[in-house]
């Protein structure tokens, strides 16, 4: 399989791994820069309900949700960055206590709970998820409650003890991304496909299918907002309108296979910024995972 590499252009970010302007040059296109466009080759399902994708999926809408769990740069679960301050089983995994920090407040203003937390996890469990890990909670979860506003208990039939590892966003999966239970109740699953309500750092703007997404910071955001104004998320399924989009400044980041580094010229500088990806492999018999 050849591999394939994301390449950002030195007007985005402050570390750049490809550069072809002089400093000069670059210096002023940094002062009206507000816009990070990343080209991509596509995505695999250009949806936005986590329970109705994997976890690839969330390249796509995953910028929109806070996850449950948090990770580290190693990918590591962590309690700094995710919804839970803490969490812990007393019967080695057949029962999960998370405590849900306060403070955090959804894209419309109205504050996270618990009860948002209970919700979505029940949403993994429902006859239509489809979801990496959805058989996990549609053949074992017991119950998703909301003890207090600060506090979901899950339980299952049988131990979970890698519970934490598949609600945190380092596990390549969807199922930890929460949803407003009020939101979702209120329009409906086909008017939330279409404006999209989460806590995340990036706030839904528009989209069109087959071409791009799009979304706005969250100027409100709990943790550290983002460096931009605007992302946008671009198809370019052709490697060679990616390189040319690098190349012509319309793409700050592009998404190219290592084979292709030489179309870039001999002006590009190259830097490997090394990474935690998830790689997981699936076997289907007779319908079942």
């Amino acid at each position: 399989m050849e591999k394939t590499m994301l390449f950002r252009n030195a007007l985005a970010v402050a570390s750049c791994v490809i550069s072809f302007l002089a400093p000069s040059a670059a210096s002023q296109a940094q002062d009206k820069q507000s816009t990070l466009t990343v080209a991509v080759a596509g995505f695999p399902v250009e949806d936005v309900i986590p329970w109705l994708v994997t976890g690839v999926s969330m390249g796509y809408s995953g910028h929109m949700y806070d996850f449950v769990v948090g990770s580290d740069a190693q990918g590591k679960i962590s309690t700094e960055n995710g919804l839970a301050a803490s969490w812990s089983t007393p019967d080695a995994g057949r029962t999960w206590q998370f405590q849900i920090r306060s403070g955090v407040k959804f894209h419309d203003g109205t504050p996270l709970t618990a009860s948002d937390v209970a919700f979505s996890i029940k949403q993994f469990a429902s006859p239509q998820a489809r979801s990496s890990s959805a058989g996990i909670f549609q053949k074992g979860l017991v119950d998703a409650v909301a003890k207090s506003p600060t506090e979901v208990v899950m339980s299952f039939k049988n131990p979970v003890v890698e519970l934490p590892e598949i609600l945190s966003k380092g596990g390549g999966l969807s199922e930890g991304a929460v949803v407003s239970k009020a939101y979702f109740e209120k329009v409906g699953l086909d008017a939330f496909r279409q404006k999209p309500v989460g806590s995340g750092p990036w706030i839904f703007a528009s989209r069109q299918t087959g071409s791009d997404i799009r979304f706005k910071a969250n100027r409100a955001y709990w943790r550290k907002p983002a460096a931009f104004e605007n992302l946008v998320l671009r198809i370019a399924r052709e490697t060679t309108t990616r390189v040319a989009m690098l190349k012509a400044g319309e793409a700050d980041i592009v998404e190219i296979p290592a084979s292709s580094i030489a179309a870039l010229g001999a002006g590009a500088r190259v830097q490997t910024i090394p990474n935690v990806a998830a790689v997981g492999m699936q076997f289907y018999f007779g319908g079942k995972v």
